[in-house]
């Protein structure tokens, strides 16, 4: 699932608005972060932000919204065969 970011916040209006100011920064960093991993523009990534798009593994792939694929063997698996 990729969403906007959320967040609590307690206080006064000053609070509520500095509360706001960072989930709108923090939009924006992730934007930068999945534009520059997935080719996406930063339209698309904001309007599935603010539908929060729900993908299956091959949905995910296929939108190269997956960032990395890693594997965490370093071959110790294959030695114990």
């Amino acid at each position: 699932m990729i969403h906007n970011p959320s967040s609590y916040a307690y206080g006064e209006a000053e609070d509520f608005e500095k509360a706001a100011e960072s989930l709108r920064k923090t939009k924006e960093n992730l934007i930068d972060i999945y534009e520059a991993r997935t080719g996406l523009t930063r339209e698309e990534i904001a309007t599935m932000m603010d539908d929060e798009t729900w993908l299956t593994a091959r949905e995910a792939w296929k939108r190269a919204s997956v960032l990395a694929w890693t594997n965490p063997c370093n071959g110790c698996c294959r030695q114990r065969r």
